[in-house]
């Protein structure tokens, strides 16, 4: 097995991310276009991101993460995750799905409620 170790990798193009393939040049996977994670009780903050140029509260568990990127359309793929702090039930909601944000919502038994570890990551075409 060999281990590649170098500073950075670079797309030949330039709306791609590079795709990881096998030794048979099938494609495998790709690396994340944008990712965060950050607080979203009292005053929201994003504790670390990716392609992530802002946060939105828009009320009690809802928020919009606005991206730096642009993608080619809104079919990209966003995975997200919360923490539910012991509550029980908790679960997450995307929607309106723009090219340059996303809004989420995080609910428990409940209704909406804030929680104060949650992210997301989106993976998708380029413009």
């Amino acid at each position: 097995m060999s281990t590649l170790k170098v500073a950075s990798i670079q797309s030949l193009a330039s709306n791609a991310v590079p795709l990881i393939k096998n030794s048979n040049g099938v494609e495998k996977g790709t690396f994340a276009n944008c990712w965060l994670n950050f607080n979203g009780t009292g005053t929201i903050a994003i504790r670390d991101s990716f392609n992530i140029s802002s946060l939105t509260d828009l009320g009690t568990g809802h928020y919009r993460s606005n991206f730096n990127i642009t993608f080619a359309n809104n079919d990209y793929c966003w995975t997200s995750m919360i923490r539910t702090n012991g509550n029980g039930f908790g679960a997450i909601d995307a929607g309106n799905l723009a090219t340059n944000s996303i809004e989420t919502r995080s609910y428990s038994g409940s209704g909406l409620v804030d929680r104060n570890i949650l992210g997301g990551a989106a993976f998708g075409a380029i413009a």
